[in-house]
């Protein structure tokens, strides 16, 4: 089986199953996490489910002991690269929308995922000087 793939599928399927800020909440959780076997996936949702999703479409059953050692490898190829997610300019617009009347100053530090999404829009997005603005003067 191609270890790679089956977290590639894993991490499609967990995105596509939340929001945004979900998915940037996870990732970002799970940086500052420091036992190695907590993935902050279940915050959201049983993800066990997804992944269970991912052997049968592969005919692997968890039943086998000999797969256990390739789910947790799966699990751990998709977590350390943050489930492949990269938030698109449509869903960094979608997100920022709810902020448009907010300068960027007042809510900077509360939303981790709007700085996730402003770096999609600007990528060479510097907090100080864009402090002053409104979100809705970005989003133009």
């Amino acid at each position: 089986m191609d270890k790679l793939a089956m977290a590639q599928s894993f991490s499609k399927k967990l995105v596509d199953n939340h929001r945004a800020e979900q998915i940037i909440d996870i990732i970002i959780s799970n940086r500052h996490e420091t036992n190695e076997g907590v993935c902050h996936s279940h915050d959201y949702c049983d993800a066990n489910m997804l992944m269970l999703e991912v052997f049968e479409e592969n005919n692997l059953s968890i039943e086998d002991e000999s797969n256990h050692a390739l789910w947790n490898e799966v699990w751990d190829l998709a977590k350390k690269n943050e489930f492949f997610y990269k938030m698109s300019q449509e869903k960094a617009r979608e997100y920022l929308a709810q902020f448009k009347d907010r300068k960027i100053a007042d809510i900077y530090d509360d939303y981790p995922t709007l700085r996730e999404a402003l770096l999609v829009l600007i990528p060479d997005f510097e907090y100080p000087d864009h402090s002053y603005k409104k979100v809705s003067q970005l989003l133009k």
